[in-house]
C-alpha cells in the first residue's frame, strides 16, 4: 500500500515536470535575451 502511494506520487511529481518544463525553456530563454541585451 505505501508503495503504490510512493509510485502514485512519483508520477504526479514526473507528469507536472513534464508540463512545467517547457515553460521553464521559455523563461531561461527570455532571462538570457534580457540579459543580452543589458549587455549591448
Amino acid at each position: 500500500m505505501k508503495r503504490n502511494v510512493l509510485t502514485t506520487g512519483m508520477g504526479i511529481q514526473l507528469r507536472d515536470y513534464f508540463q512545467l518544463y517547457p515553460v521553464y525553456i521559455i523563461l531561461t530563454f527570455q532571462k538570457q535575451r534580457l540579459i543580452n541585451l543589458n549587455l549591448l
